[in-house]
């Protein structure tokens, strides 16, 4: 009996050492992925990301890290799919609602782009031109899921409002709002709500 309780501990012990030794490694390689995005090797940093989430796919920071080196290459559904991850792992942490109320305007705003062609060098001027422009051709479908994603939007943009206590990020949240509101009625042929 002895015996047993003496493996059993020994077990405990050696699973928990792993355990801190994979936390540890998670931390160092999430880490080394913010210096990487830092000098702009942003496809290094979803590297060393990944390999971290090898190790532990439920660690909050990895997932969020990932979906925001995923939105600096502008890559909106890996952006998404991250987020999603974070979010639910770690409800609490605001920036993921703003995050993804980001992602999720990008989303709608890429699919008038593909509509309309249009071409931008930067985000800035993109963003620009689709809310310049008049409403693209769109189909049905598309325009269900531009207002689909204009909506999430909102709804995420207000849950950072809800849960942040940073007042900037607030004002910055609402102006977006405010913004993808403006959006919506070029998309709405009356028959679809918010």
């Amino acid at each position: 009996m002895k015996k047993l309780a003496l493996f059993l501990s020994i077990l405990f012990v050696a699973v928990s050492c792993t355990a801190c030794i994979n936390n540890l490694a998670i931390q160092e390689l999430n880490a080394k992925a913010q210096a990487s995005m830092n000098a702009g090797d942003t496809q290094s940093a979803i590297c060393r990301l990944k390999s971290s989430l090898d190790l532990d796919s439920e660690f909050f920071q990895t997932n969020y890290n990932l979906a925001i080196a995923y939105i600096e290459l502008k890559d909106w559904e890996n952006a998404q799919t991250y987020l999603e991850k974070a979010i639910k792992l770690n409800p609490s942490f605001s920036d993921s609602y703003y995050s993804m109320g980001f992602v999720y305007e990008n989303l709608a705003d890429s699919i008038v782009a593909d509509t309309k062609k249009i071409d931008a060098a930067d985000e800035d001027d993109f963003l620009e031109d689709v809310a310049k422009s008049e409403p693209a051709d769109l189909t049905d479908e598309q325009k269900t899921q531009v207002l689909d994603y204009y909506n999430k939007s909102i709804e995420a943009y207000k849950k950072f409002i809800e849960s942040t206590p940073d007042m900037r990020g607030k004002e910055d949240a609402k102006r977006a709002v405010a913004s993808v509101e403006r959006e919506i009625p070029k998309y709405s042929d009356g028959d679809i709500t918010e």
